[in-house]
């Protein structure tokens, strides 16, 4: 049994390993003005109704489950009896999903009847702000969840839920974190509207550009038409199998290395690349950690992957394409890719890989692609798909249009990322103290 004073002289030990103004609480190191307290101190939570499958139909109010609030797309059950009121939802309510799924999520929809696994928490805003009480949830439910469990379980009953400890500050710094999050929130979702409009004007882009050309859209009605196997295009552009403007030579369209050609016992941590589906899919060739040693590389060399190579994706996700970039690694491509060299004097690489985004081509791969389960594709298909061929200049304009547009994408894609990585980092650092935001004034939620 520890001796009591030497109990004391530990914890002054550990207080004296302690940041100025901080304190050891039962959540670890805190500042000294903030508060631990239970959930059930700051509001009540209300489990949602059982409903019965036989009480689902297509009018009244939706019902919300776990799956409608992971996914908004998902497509809700609707309920037009009559139950107590405390199970309706409205806009603004913060719900907590505790079995299964994990997550706090603050209610945008219309009103609506809770399901249950689904706590509403009614706030005492006397105590807490109703904003700050979001974020600090948000952080805090895998801890619950892990705490209670002592796994990744997921599930909370509500007797663990409502005696889990989570930090208040003082109302001042409430404030100013869910202010700062607030905002950088904001700023995510305008980028990720941003990413979105310009993939929309990548599609409309690629639809005027794959059947007028690169004319003008107020100038697309002055371009004679012909109908072709892959609709309308250009009278001036011939339609092509991609196998006519391969390069000349053997294996110009080649399909990864089969397992048997490359195992996984065969790979290693160092020396020559071998790229996959996620470099295509996410245009970047510094992921993955895959290499083959020199000798091996030797034998596959066949797969090597060169400048303004053409790499499709083949398996599961199927059809994604990107022109091998010049700063790329050496390396060579696995069984989920197929290679394809350009015939330089007929197309232009950038365009044979735009070609395949296409809904010309994109048609043509969902109805031919092998597989039930899982759609795919292989050289001799890919051979034989159809693409239009407008003149290299015109090939060459259209590659530029939609680069753009990608870059733009990419750009916005990258802030994105960047914005979603600082505020994993701000929500760490404001809800443990060890950020404080000073003199933010007090938003009055004159709303509520």
């Amino acid at each position: 049994m520890i001796d009591p004073n030497e109990q004391a002289e530990r914890k002054h030990d550990k207080d004296a390993d302690l940041e100025p103004g901080f304190k050891m609480t039962e959540l670890g190191p805190l500042p000294v003005d903030w508060d631990v307290v239970r959930l059930s101190e700051v509001a009540d939570y209300i489990n949602g109704y059982a409903f019965k499958s036989t009480e689902w139909g297509a009018k009244g109010l939706p019902i919300i489950r776990i799956q409608n609030l992971n996914d908004p797309s998902k497509p809700y059950n609707y309920f037009a009896g009559t139950i107590n009121e405390r199970y309706k939802v409205h806009p603004g309510d913060i719900l907590i999903s505790w079995s299964a799924s994990l997550g706090a999520f603050k209610w945008q929809g219309q009103d609506a009847w809770l399901n249950q696994h689904i706590f509403k928490a009614i706030i005492d805003e006397k105590v807490i702000d109703r904003d700050y009480f979001y974020w600090m949830i948000k952080k805090e439910i895998t801890r619950i969840a892990e705490s209670a469990r002592g796994s990744t379980m997921k599930h909370v009953t509500r007797k663990t839920f409502v005696n889990s400890l989570v930090p208040l500050p003082p109302r001042q710094d409430q404030y100013g974190i869910a202010h700062t999050l607030d905002a950088v929130q904001q700023g995510i979702e305008e980028t990720g509207k941003v990413v979105d409009a310009a993939r929309e004007l990548k599609k409309s882009l690629m639809r005027h550009l794959f059947t007028y050309g690169p004319v003008p859209f107020n100038q697309a009605d002055q371009v004679p038409l012909k109908e072709t196997e892959i609709g309308l295009v250009p009278i001036h552009w011939p339609i092509v199998y991609v196998q006519e403007i391969a390069a000349k030579g053997k294996g110009t369209i080649r399909m990864g290395p089969f397992g048997s050609q490359l195992k996984k016992s065969e790979l290693t941590t160092e020396g020559i690349k071998v790229y996959g589906q996620q470099n295509v899919i996410r245009n970047n060739f510094s992921l993955g950690d895959r290499f083959i040693n020199f000798d091996k590389y030797k034998s596959l060399k066949g797969f090597e992957v060169k400048p303004e190579d053409i790499l499709l994706t083949m398996m599961g996700t199927v059809g994604h394409s990107i022109v091998f970039p010049g700063d790329a690694a050496k390396g060579i491509i696995d069984s989920h890719l197929i290679r394809i060299t350009a015939d330089k004097t007929k197309v232009i690489p950038q365009f044979l890989a735009i070609s395949f985004q296409s809904s010309k081509v994109k048609e043509q791969v969902e109805s031919r692609g092998h597989g039930v389960v899982m759609k795919g594709l292989n050289s001799t298909i890919v051979k034989s798909l159809s693409v239009p061929l407008p003149p290299l200049p015109e090939q060459q304009e259209i590659a530029r249009i939609l680069q753009a547009v990608d870059k733009k994408i990419e750009a916005e894609e990258n802030r994105k990322r960047a914005l979603e990585v600082q505020f994993k980092t701000l929500l760490h650092y404001l809800m443990t103290g060890k950020i404080r935001v000073k003199d933010v004034v007090e938003v009055k939620h004159e709303a509520r």
